[in-house]
């Protein structure tokens, strides 16, 4: 069995062994849930708190229907049809999610944008001061401006399309996960172009390898979250289309 596959079992069978339902109602409880976790494109926390919540809501409805009288697996059956197919359920969790992981990832860029440009004005040849330092290392990557005007808007959206100002502006909810993308990607862009500039620096320095290693960590977050964010967009889709 491969490595994901044993993760989702353990996972899915911790969450409906802390259910404890009636033996006849754990294997369709189970089937149902580890179709959910398959369907969701979601962090591994993030997967277990649904499938916490909806197992919950499932054995307290098992539950209902056992005290008028149902077996335990027609209890099951009943309120598994109830909530209708984990694959709609994973859509309509996604459409949640997305935004909420838009803003985390609008909040990892906008934070980590000051450190990792910092870290490539230090390790910029030595300058008159230090706007000479700025302008050199804007030099060494002439797009770079281009990334960051198009960057810092889009993570600020993404981090404005969660809490309260998305209950006022419900608009900013589907923006903000097509802002965190573009922001992402043009953050990617940029560290790219930045390790590959770093390779002409003529006097490699400590500060240098906190640079690289920066862009390196902020390359690698901001690809995993754009896959991710763009996974649940498109299963969002089914929730919306």
């Amino acid at each position: 069995m491969r490595p994901w596959r044993i993760a989702r079992a353990d996972r899915v069978g911790s969450v409906v062994a802390g259910l404890a339902l009636p033996a006849a109602a754990d294997r369709p409880v189970s089937e149902y849930l580890g179709r959910l976790d398959a369907k969701l494109p979601a962090a591994h926390r993030v997967r277990r708190g649904v499938l916490a919540e909806v197992g919950d809501g499932i054995a307290c409805a098992v539950e209902s229907r056992m005290a008028d009288g149902a077996s335990a697996s027609a209890a099951a059956r009943a309120a598994l049809t109830e909530l209708g197919a984990a694959e709609d359920l994973a859509a309509s969790m996604a459409a949640e999610i997305a935004p909420w992981s838009a803003h985390r990832t609008g909040l990892l860029l906008l934070i980590g944008g000051p450190v990792v440009g910092l870290a490539w004005v230090a390790a910029s040849p030595p300058a008159a001061g230090p706007w000479d330092r700025v302008e050199q290392a804007l030099l060494a990557v002439p797009p770079y401006p281009v990334l960051l005007a198009l960057a810092v808007p889009a993570a600020l959206i993404a981090f404005a399309g969660a809490g309260l100002l998305r209950r006022r502006l419900p608009v900013l909810g589907s923006a903000s996960v097509v802002a965190s993308m573009w922001a992402g990607v043009a953050c990617v862009a940029g560290d790219a172009m930045l390790l590959v500039a770093a390779s002409s620096f003529d006097a490699p320095s400590p500060w240098l390898t906190v640079a690289v290693a920066a862009s390196l960590l902020r390359l690698t977050a901001a690809s995993v979250a754009v896959r991710r964010i763009a996974r649940l967009n498109a299963v969002a889709h089914r929730a919306t289309g």
